[in-house]
C-alpha cells in the first residue's frame, strides 16, 4: 500500500474526526439500550422529515463500518451540511442559524461549532 502525503493524511483524519462528531451529536439523542430500528422511529418521530434525518443518522454509522468513496464522503457532509441549514432561524426566534443552533440544542454552542466544520467541510 502506498504511503499518503502528509496533507492527504491530515485532511482523512479530520474528515473522520468531523464524521465522529456528527454520529456522536445524533447518538446523544438515544439511551443507550436503543436498538438501530428505535433509533430510527425516534428520529421519524422527533424530526417528521420523512426519515431523512434517520436515513442521514445510518449513513453517518455505516461510514465507519465499512469504506466509501470520497464521493460518499463529500455528499455525507453535504447532507449534513443541509440538515442543519434546514432550521429557519426566524422560526425559533433567532436572526442567524448559529445563535438558533445555539439556543435550540442548549449546548454551549458545540452544535453551532460543529455546524461551522462541517459547513466548510462541504463547502471544499
Amino acid at each position: 500500500m502506498a504511503s499518503l502525503d502528509p496533507q492527504t493524511r491530515q485532511n482523512l483524519l479530520n474528515d473522520g474526526r468531523r464524521l465522529a462528531l456528527m454520529c456522536a451529536w445524533f447518538d446523544n439523542e438515544f439511551p443507550e439500550e436503543f436498538s438501530p430500528q428505535q433509533k430510527r422511529e425516534h428520529l421519524e418521530s422527533v424530526y417528521g422529515d420523512g426519515g431523512e434525518t434517520a436515513s442521514l443518522f445510518e449513513d453517518l454509522d455505516r461510514a465507519f463500518e465499512q469504506p466509501i468513496s470520497e464521493d460518499q464522503l463529500d455528499e455525507l457532509f453535504m447532507r449534513s451540511a443541509a440538515w442543519f441549514e434546514a432550521i429557519d432561524p426566524a422560526d425559533n426566534g433567532y436572526d442567524t442559524l448559529e445563535e438558533a443552533l445555539t439556543g435550540i440544542f442548549d449546548d454551549e454552542g458545540h452544535t453551532a461549532k460543529l455546524y461551522r466544520e462541517i459547513k466548510a467541510r462541504a463547502s471544499v
